[in-house]
């Protein structure tokens, strides 16, 4: 009976639910490693209907693509991402999560199947929805204990359906999924969630997860592999989606950054990562806000969490690529950069930080190189921060990152007869763009394609 009402429960949700189907999409492809995925923001027209405070802010974030983990159902996040987002994200005014499950309630000893939705303790606050009794949760009594929080909102239908709007419902005990728990209150009339068309009877903290789904053993909350949350975002005055889209998808980018090495790092220790331009967001991060944040604390966003990896976690197949991040701030700040390659060197190892100039966007490398041949760590930087000196130009230290680390990590051999030959046509087409190249340029150029932060 149980398995036969699940399946009804599901097909008409899958039937009635037409949330998020007209929707303004902000669809940002985000390559990470060699997974392509898509992080999109949702101004929903529907949303806008609801019966909650300032529903034109309301947004849903989901994201698409290639993912290493599971997918529990349609734009899911994992509950990690959800906090990144709800800490980081520069746009949104605050975050909540949601998941709708099937569950049983047990009353005196009558039981019947209802759908319930887990959800974090802001959610009623984010909303602003009211109790029409009792009280509805808030993050400083729902959210911070796992299974530490066994309280129940009743929907106000099914408040007056099941219990005939009795008042003294408020502390009564009952049974959700032979879980004890208590009821704390009735949510406003006339609030049926987030989606109207299957809106649930009870509302549980996400935190009793395991009461509420307890055959979900192999979820944990600290899993960035499972996607089973739903995400819901309040934008800050002033932003719009499409304000918000640069931003959000640096954040992204950067949390998959960060996941690509966590735990991955461990579970795949055959496998060698490689972090592109280090982790550091060049497009938001500016150098002059940046080494203003160094300066009072030693830490520059992403980057010194990338530089901590191989110690905190035990790991060393996680590599640092300067890139972008080298090359804006070998121009426009030149002090930042040394603090850069300083933390990135100390952190990892001066054999695991390699050469990249993202130079098909740039131009020719020459600039940069000659950047990191002259870039030294100022003395006082040194002594304060306990970072290496570079040395000179050809110092041993810039050879690796030049080329030393890469030749190493892609089993090149320094000598050309040591090396596979390539078919004659790649070898052709190879000695035609060497020659072309070395007439149009006899000398090295620091000509720069693009664009250049104007001082």
């Amino acid at each position: 009976m149980t398995s036969w009402s699940d399946l009804r429960l599901a097909l008409r949700g899958l039937r009635r639910s037409p949330l998020f189907t007209t929707v303004a999409i902000l669809s940002l492809a985000l390559g990470i490693g060699a997974n392509t995925a898509i992080f999109t923001l949702i101004d929903q027209i529907l949303l806008r209907k609801l019966p909650v405070k300032s529903p034109d802010q309301l947004v849903m974030l989901f994201q698409r693509g290639s993912h290493n983990g599971s997918n529990m159902g349609g734009r899911m996040h994992s509950y990690p991402i959800y906090q990144d987002y709800q800490q980081k994200a520069e746009p949104l005014a605050e975050v909540l999560c949601r998941r709708l499950v099937a569950a049983s309630v047990s009353v005196d000893n009558q039981t019947e199947r209802i759908v319930a939705e887990m959800v974090s303790g802001n959610y009623f606050s984010l909303l602003g929805v009211s109790p029409a009794l009792g009280r509805v949760f808030n993050s400083r009594e729902d959210d911070q204990v796992f299974m530490g929080h066994p309280v129940v909102v009743l929907g106000y239908d099914y408040w007056v359906t099941r219990f005939a709007r009795d008042p003294s419902i408020i502390g009564k005990k009952i049974l959700v999924n032979n879980y004890p728990m208590q009821i704390v209150g009735v949510s406003a009339q006339g609030f049926a969630g987030l989606d109207p068309a299957e809106s649930p009877q009870i509302r549980v903290p996400i935190l009793m997860k395991d009461a509420m789904v307890p055959d979900w053993g192999w979820v944990h909350l600290d899993d960035r592999r499972t996607r089973w949350v739903q995400v819901f975002a309040r934008l800050k005055p002033g932003y719009t989606v499409e304000s918000a889209k640069a931003p959000m998808q640096g954040l992204f980018m950067q949390v998959r950054g960060y996941e690509s090495t966590l735990p991955a790092a461990k579970d795949w220790s055959q496998m060698n990562f490689v972090i592109y331009h280090s982790a550091l967001r060049a497009f938001l991060e500016l150098p002059d806000k940046a080494w203003a944040e160094f300066e009072q604390t030693g830490r520059i966003q992403w980057a010194s969490d990338l530089a901590e990896i191989p110690q905190k976690f035990g790991v060393t197949n996680v590599y640092a690529e300067l890139g972008t991040s080298f090359a804006n701030s070998a121009v426009a700040h030149p002090k930042f950069c040394a603090a850069l390659v300083g933390t990135l060197i100390k952190g990892m190892g001066v054999d695991h930080v390699m050469w990249g100039t993202d130079s098909v966007w740039y131009g020719s490398p020459q600039w940069q190189i000659e950047a990191l041949r002259r870039l030294e760590i100022p003395e006082d930087m040194q002594k304060k921060y306990g970072f290496a000196p570079l040395g000179d130009a050809n110092s041993g230290t810039k050879q690796l990152i030049f080329s030393g680390n890469a030749t190493r990590f892609y089993k090149i051999k320094l000598k050309a007869a040591d090396n596979t030959r390539m078919p004659i046509f790649s070898e052709d087409r190879l000695a035609a763009l060497k020659s072309e190249y070395a007439q149009a340029a006899e000398q090295p150029s620091n000509l720069r394609y693009g664009y250049v932060r104007a001082a």
